[in-house]
């Protein structure tokens, strides 16, 4: 029998760690075609790799060749084949040139491997370890025959071997389910999501993304019974656990833009109903059919919280950026006009992403793209940074000097760990190609994209400063023009914000790097690499920023706010009336709402107007007609979610800045309840003095 090790290794530092579905989805049909001629195990994790590789050697080894993953996979490999030459050593997985010159060079470069799985591996792995069994596991012998195998490459005496590239597999059901199977049972017991799949292939084209080629065109599906099955499967075992283990990852590329996801979507919401799992769902959603999108998140949604929500992936608003990488975007007002439509208006909308160092960007371009979605109603702005990823048409020579694409290396943020071989102990991190600037964005622009951006993160996103945006909303003025008041006071933001602001800025500029190879020389010879990464990721980290800034600049961050509002309202000719007195107390209830929030002291304010009642309105309304002559006694107290959260997090967190971005994600806060202190009030017996 052929012993099999199939590893899809995360770092130690990784906050997204999933089961091993890729290599479980290998592995099950390899095991459904070959039967007792194999034995396959799985793995998640290096140390119980290593540990059972010492334990009971396998015939092969499988890696998977992600970006998050890829050096630790191929120095997995590299170490095996060292000790172990006979052992046969396989990668395969995205993380790879469509160019064959760069697939040849990608196999010099990393003589360990005996082949390359190249696209969709299930049945290309399978049909090389019947031609392994023939051949006795005799490397040498298959490869020394020239032999091209299907979806397969290889180096042989200098040349390079290319099989035929296989159709890929349209009913992906003939893939037996490693849930159902039992193939990734044991991965119960650890702190990893569910991740699963309904539908291989997207029909866009997006130049940097690896499912924009031809060869990932078409969308091909597992059916929906077989995956309402896999969800019972887990629900049964996974309810009411923490941790990553209440997640659920969907790998979809377009979630709900089918019709059978109607079907999908009532049964997931039925599912967590009854089990109570899974309590959030990550996936991004369909790019079309609008109005379907819609209609399957409000299935999953219905009769409980908001496990999923809708991702508007826009990348950019700008017409030339699209052009330029090939993307035709639907329309986010009409997307959320049939939001509110379907869920009414209250319920919480989606989520925008934007890519900066697109080519076509500018500044003026990307923070055109973020006000044009806050104006449509998103209500929260993922910030992403253009990637440069092997085997998309971004990649390639052409594509980077036609838009004068420039690039940096840097370490990726939490792929890094430390590990032990035998008595060796090394650190191994990823790298990534990032794009800087290009024709149309210069460097110095990009890094004033990075300060806007966390501006955004911070003033707009998860409304936690909703008693302004209420404000505005209710006067009906724009909210994206007031993020840009807040940002014209950069220059005048008090030492705490501002040095914060700096260390952002200056620690994403100083990450980079020209060369890749410098990179990795450098940072490899470091002993005290994995250390330094850490407290770097504390200090420039978009979320760490934040984390720091709400924690520990609350009265700072209040001081701009109310500067910036004044301003605006001044220019809009509506700093008048009631607006001066109601924006006073609504900034000391703002801030007694958000201070101290990790200390168990109460505070209590006096004030006039009710702002519990203001609260329940999302702060939209006209505050006249909440103003109490005899003012309100309002207690602010420790919210008991956050401190239980936070007690846990002292007992397993060492430090503090994680503490503090951990409860602001993990996972997201999506409301201000979840994360503010809790108001009470009474009436006052005596009349307080009219604020002016």
């Amino acid at each position: 029998m052929v012993l099999i090790y199939l590893a899809d290794f995360n770092h130690k530092h990784q906050k997204h760690i999933t089961f091993p579905y890729p290599v479980g989805l290998v592995a099950s049909y390899a095991l459904a075609k070959l039967g007792d001629q194999i034995a396959v195990e799985l793995f998640k994790d290096f140390d119980e790799f290593r540990e059972s590789f010492r334990s009971r050697k396998p015939d092969v080894v499988g890696c998977t060749n992600y970006m998050w993953n890829s050096r630790l996979s191929c120095q997995a490999i590299a170490l095996i084949k060292k000790e172990h030459p006979e052992v046969v050593c396989v990668l395969g997985g995205a993380n790879y040139s469509d160019d064959p010159k760069l697939q040849r060079l990608f196999l010099e470069s990393h003589p360990a491997i005996d082949f390359y799985v190249y696209k969709e591996g299930e049945f290309a792995f399978t049909a090389l370890l019947k031609h392994l069994i023939h051949a006795n596991m005799d490397v040498s012998s298959l490869k020394s025959a020239l032999v091209p195998l299907d979806s397969v490459h290889y180096l042989q005496d200098g040349q390079f071997v290319q099989g035929h590239l296989l159709s890929r597999i349209r009913s992906l059901d003939e893939i037996p389910s490693p849930y159902l199977t039992g193939t990734m049972d044991k991965f119960f017991d650890q702190d990893v999501s569910v991740l699963i799949q309904r539908t291989r292939g997207c029909p866009f084209t997006c130049t940097f993304c690896t499912e924009g080629t031809e060869y990932y065109n078409k969308v091909n599906t597992f059916s929906t019974g077989r995956l309402v099955e896999e969800l019972l499967y887990c629900a049964k075992r996974l309810r009411n656990l923490p941790g990553r283990r209440s997640l659920l990852h969907i790998a979809d590329a377009n979630f709900g833009m089918f019709l059978e996801d109607l079907e999908v979507g009532e049964k997931i919401g039925a599912i967590r109903r009854e089990w109570g799992w899974p309590k959030k769902i990550e996936v991004p959603t369909g790019k079309n059919k609008r109005e379907r999108v819609v209609q399957v998140v409000d299935r999953i949604n219905a009769g409980g919280d908001q496990i999923v929500r809708i991702t508007a992936s826009v990348q950019s608003t700008d017409q030339t950026v699209l052009k330029n990488i090939k993307r035709a975007n639907i329309s986010m007002s009409s997307l959320i006009k049939a939001a509110q439509n379907e869920s009414g208006p209250e319920e919480p909308l989606a989520y925008g992403e934007i890519i900066l160092a697109l080519p076509g960007d500018t500044f003026e371009v990307h923070t055109q793209s973020i006000k044009d979605l806050i104006a449509d109603g998103i209500q929260k702005i993922s910030h992403q940074y253009l990637t440069i990823l092997p085997g998309t048409e971004m990649d390639t020579l052409e594509s980077r000097e036609k838009f004068g694409v420039k690039t940096a290396f840097r370490v990726m943020p939490g792929a890094y760990g430390k590990y032990r071989w035998d008595e060796r102990e090394f650190q191994w991190f990823e790298t990534e190609e990032r794009a800087i600037a290009n024709d149309t964005l210069s460097f110095e622009d990009y890094l004033r994209c990075l300060e806007y951006d966390l501006t955004i993160e911070t003033f707009f996103n998860d409304n936690l400063f909703d008693e302004f945006l209420g404000l505005l909303k209710f006067l009906q003025l724009p909210l994206s023009l007031f993020m840009d008041e807040i940002f014209s006071l950069r220059s005048k933001f008090p030492p705490g914000l501002d040095r914060i602001y700096r260390d952002f800025v200056s620690g994403r500029k100083a990450e980079l790097w020209e060369k890749n190879s410098d990179l990795i020389e450098t940072c490899g010879s470091n002993p005290e690499l994995i250390e330094t990464l850490i407290q770097h990721e504390n200090n420039i980290g978009l979320g760490n920023s934040k984390a720091k800034l709400i924690f520990s600049q609350m009265e700072g961050l209040h001081e701009m706010v109310y500067q910036a509002l004044v301003n605006y309202l001044k220019r809009s000719d509506r700093h008048d009336g009631f607006i001066p007195g109601y924006l006073q107390e609504a900034t000391i209830n703002s801030l007694s709402r958000k201070s101290a929030l990790l200390e168990e002291f109460p505070i209590v304010r006096r004030l006039h107007y009710d702002f519990l009642k203001l609260h329940e309105l999302n702060y939209i309304g006209n505050p006249e007609e909440f103003f109490e002559p005899c003012g309100l006694e309002i207690v602010y107290s420790p919210n008991p979610a956050l401190q239980k959260k936070y007690a846990y997090l002292k007992a397993v967190e060492p430090d503090q800045v994680l503490r503090w971005r951990k409860l602001l994600f993990e996972p997201r806060v999506d409301t201000n309840d979840e994360f503010c202190r809790q108001m009470k009030a009474a009436r006052a017996q005596r009349p307080l003095c009219v604020p002016v």
